[in-house]
């Protein structure tokens, strides 16, 4: 069964070597469409017009692009949805996962909001996401970031020491779920 992954950055693997903490699952043949950029609103565009009908295990990853465009987290969380729904139409079991926190940072400089502002739109996008699950029927996947800085210098991306962080939460939940 195919592995695929829908996403921004994160899960293309931006600034790091190897190409994304999720890219080993065992018996799965991993196919990631994620991209640099991407919010919630190209992925929506994306499901429509690149995929078609077959069983598969889906990720879904969006970050904090949608939120640094402005949009609001509940806005955002009613276009994931429509990602969710089409994905299961097309035969997907899906996970979403939460938005990791930002750290202020060089990237952050270059917008009009500060550390605290994001991480409550992040904290209220991931309530969301967290909530919407049993409604949507998609499993949730929360990470634990929070412990130390483990971003590279924008404060946005897992640098390597983060990537293999969520490498080993993500490999405990794929075995806690149970998927096949």
């Amino acid at each position: 069964m195919d592995f695929e992954i829908y996403g921004d950055s994160i899960r293309a693997g931006y600034g790091l070597e190897y190409l994304v903490y999720c890219a080993e699952v065992p018996g799965f043949e991993v196919k990631n469409f994620a991209y640099n950029g991407a919010t919630v609103f190209d992925l929506v565009e994306d499901v429509y017009t690149k995929v078609s009908r077959k069983k598969a295990l889906a990720l879904v990853g969006i970050g904090v692009n949608d939120l640094i465009y402005g949009r609001d987290p509940d806005r955002v969380f009613e276009r994931l949805v429509q990602v969710v729904l089409r994905l299961q139409d097309l035969d997907r079991k899906v996970i979403v996962e939460a938005l990791l926190p930002v750290k202020k940072k060089y990237f952050l400089s270059l917008y009009n909001f500060s550390e605290a502002e994001i991480n409550e739109k992040i904290k209220r996008l991931n309530d969301l996401i967290e909530k919407g699950a049993t409604s949507y029927a998609y499993y949730y996947l929360p990470y634990d970031f929070s412990k130390e800085d483990l971003s590279t210098k924008d404060g946005l991306h897992p640098d390597e020491s983060g990537n293999d962080q969520l490498k080993i939460q993500f490999k405990n939940f794929i075995k806690d779920i149970k998927i096949s």
